[in-house]
């Protein structure tokens, strides 16, 4: 693989990552909110039925979501995203250098020092960015194709985002189910 084909890869593997970043970022703000109106409701419901009887389950919920905005806190999704963003447009400069040199039949050694740098910026793209690279892109097919292992793992993957998401949504429910 040419290294200017290896700097789009990486390039087009951050952006991937910066999406799901996002996206991540995205949910879990939804959560946090919908879980707050959870509690909302709950507590008003009480308030309109006259309920004497002290609520532990609130309490619950209330403890249970300053928890989890702990832990999406100290996740950075935003932030490292945004770190994804960088290190994309910086070897996007890079990869119009590389492509030059190419053309050109030059050293591309210090290109390749660069390209080093650049990935020693940021953490590494998952696994996963990778195959929704190699899948949703067809541009990369004569290099790269997915093969049935990689996409086992990126179907294994959307099933089990799919599962937690469900699990995310119905759990106030299902908690209120087995707490009455």
């Amino acid at each position: 693989m040419k290294l200017s084909d290896r700097i789009w890869l990486t390039k087009k593997c951050r952006m991937e990552s910066e999406n799901r970043l996002n996206r991540y970022d995205t949910i879990s703000k939804l959560l946090i909110t919908y879980y707050s109106l959870f509690i909302i409701i709950l507590s008003l419901s009480d308030i309109i039925n006259c309920s004497e009887n002290f609520n532990f389950s609130i309490i619950s919920y209330s403890i249970l979501i300053l928890i989890l905005s702990l832990i999406v806190s100290s996740m950075r999704f935003k932030e490292r995203a945004l770190s994804y963003k960088q290190c994309y447009i910086k070897l996007n400069e890079l990869l119009h250098e590389a492509t030059q040199i190419e053309e050109k039949s030059q050293n591309e050694e210090d290109v390749f020092k660069k390209y080093n740098e650049i990935l020693n910026l940021t953490e590494n793209h998952s696994e996963i960015d990778y195959y929704k690279v190699k899948y949703y892109d067809k541009s990369i097919e004569k290099y790269l194709s997915l093969s049935k292992k990689e996409f086992t793992k990126l179907l294994f993957h959307w099933i089990k985002m799919l599962f937690f998401f469900i699990v995310l949504i119905l759990s106030p429910f299902i908690i209120l189910y087995f707490d009455n």
